[in-house]
């Protein structure tokens, strides 16, 4: 097996696992499989498996020769990120309190 071949099944099996994950997601909201109790942190869970999956197959995170920067810019990326939602979450909060106090 040549790289290409190599490097195209990794792009395919990424792709479909992708694909596998998006649609289970997708079937267990329409479907109301469970309680908004255990849906939230399923969708979630699904979330950040497709996230890895993504990570690995189609960024190769890990697999090069020298991972130490890829993984140093990841680990900002995923900082930066925390922040966004921690910030959008609390300003939406605050914007509840103060623009409808009675609810």
């Amino acid at each position: 097996m040549n790289q290409e071949t190599g490097a195209f099944t990794s792009y395919l099996v990424g792709f479909l696992l992708s694909i596998l994950l998006t649609l289970a997601a997708y079937f267990i909201v329409v479907e109301h499989v469970f309680s908004s109790r255990i849906l939230v942190p399923t969708i979630i869970g699904l979330g950040i498996v497709q996230m890895l999956i993504q990570l690995l197959f189609f960024l190769h995170l890990g697999q090069e020769p020298k991972p130490y920067w890829n993984c140093q810019l990841f680990l900002f990326m995923l900082t930066i990120l925390i922040i966004l939602v921690i910030g959008s979450l609390w300003i939406m909060q605050n914007l509840k309190y103060n623009v409808m106090p009675n609810m």
